[in-house]
């Protein structure tokens, strides 16, 4: 906080409007005793709502399943699995494709439609595309001429930091012709479909419906999506609910009442209202503080944010159900107020408009990648400030430049 405090004063920066904190989902950010987000709320001495990534979130339930099935990591890159070991080897991208392969169905669910027009209005990256046209593939069961270019595409870096390019090459292994066991067939066609049938759909469904308000929704369609597994194997099934259960931010009940707040059915939003006044109503200070830490240098407590975890009801049949208590009057469950709605008069509940935040942070990891490209050749840090906002002004005006014919002469 030392470092914050020392950043605040130098850039002059007013903290008091801040309402809202965006990350990903690892420990240092989202720890519930020493996570860089109660430090702040402490330092700030009042709740702060969480925006965790969904994104990062969907890649873990990934990483979870693949390690469970195959093996753990080792080192940057690799793996102690059979499959690990085969798509990260020198040869796997010169294997032979097979010329048809059993079709992957998405069970009774529905495969997001995007047209190329409509990938590029919604920021898809190179490697999000790559991933949607292999899944139109896998789906078919072979390679149609429209997607026989990619035989030859490269999925580019691949890191244990990037799930989504280890999503690509499992399909691209489904695809290919190997000499695997009969067990690591089985892990793969596992791994296969759960990319098809819950990643790669709920993915894709986050870059579209971007809004905050749609965070809830998102987590219960990727919870729902995944309950195929169990039928699979109990093992895969037990890693995706585990992550699920451990990084159940947007089912969370501040984020699902928010999400209600904004719902288009009339009955929804007056149970969000009803629970909110309730909360407002009822003396919460012995259920919504937390313990002063020792270190802590405020004096004000702050609610402790804690993740509902396996009290989630993962087969809800919708993301207002996921808590149980918050449709059912009779569950005692211990409410606390979106800090979004802190402070909001009943009128303006009853109209409340949720402000445009994101439920994904690929636009800050798109900025990490550009400090981090400019810094390795400039050293001062004005001239380093500069040019990462000239390229996020460039990405304004033009957001895609692939051709000529994308580019876009600057009027103003």
């Amino acid at each position: 906080m030392e470092e914050l405090t020392k950043w605040q004063n130098k850039n002059e920066v007013d903290l008091s409007k801040l309402k809202v904190v965006g990350c990903d989902g690892c420990p240092t950010n989202t720890g519930h005793d020493h996570g860089i987000i109660v430090f702040l709320e402490d330092y700030l001495e009042r709740p702060l709502q969480h925006f965790v990534c969904l994104l990062h979130f969907v890649e873990l339930g990934l990483k979870n399943l693949f390690v469970a099935l195959d093996g753990p990591t080792t080192g940057d890159i690799f793996f102690k699995g059979e499959l690990g070991r085969l798509i990260t080897s020198d040869h796997f991208h010169s294997l032979p494709f097979k010329d048809k392969f059993e079709p992957i169905s998405f069970g009774s669910f529905e495969f997001p439609d995007f047209s190329s027009i409509e990938r590029s209005m919604y920021g898809f990256r190179k490697d999000q595309d790559f991933l949607f046209d292999l899944c139109q593939v896998v789906i078919a069961g072979r390679f149609t001429e429209l997607y026989e270019s990619l035989k030859v595409k490269s999925p580019g870096y691949d890191s244990h930091a990037r799930w989504l390019i280890k999503g690509i090459l499992l399909l691209l292994a489904y695809t290919k012709q190997t000499e695997l066991s009969k067990k690591a067939q089985a892990n793969l066609k596992v791994l296969v479909q759960f990319v098809v049938q819950a990643y790669a759909p709920v993915m894709f469904d986050i870059k579209r419906r971007e809004n905050c308000t749609e965070g809830p929704w998102h987590f219960w369609n990727f919870c729902r999506r995944t309950r195929f597994l169990g039928g699979l194997s109990k093992i895969a099934q037990k890693a995706v609910d585990d992550c699920i259960a451990r990084n159940s931010f947007f089912g969370h009940h501040e984020n699902i009442l928010l999400a209600m707040l904004s719902d288009h059915r009339q009955d929804v939003r007056d149970r969000s209202l009803e629970i909110i006044e309730q909360v407002r109503r009822t003396d919460q200070a012995p259920l919504n503080l937390k313990k002063k830490r020792k270190n802590a240098k405020v004096t004000r407590m702050v609610r402790k944010f804690m993740v509902p975890g396996k009290s989630l009801n993962l087969k809800a049949d919708d993301y207002t159900l996921l808590i149980p208590a918050i449709m059912d009057k009779t569950i005692s469950w211990q409410f606390t107020e979106p800090p979004l709605t802190i402070g909001l008069e009943e009128f303006e509940l009853e109209l409340f408009v949720c402000p445009a935040f994101r439920c994904h942070n690929q636009n800050v990891e798109r900025t990490i990648k550009d400090v981090s490209a400019v810094v390795r050749v400039e050293q001062n840090h004005e001239k380093a400030r500069a040019s990462v906002v000239s390229r996020q002004l460039q990405r304004q005006i033009m957001p895609r430049f692939v051709s000529k014919k994308d580019y876009v002469i600057n009027s103003n």
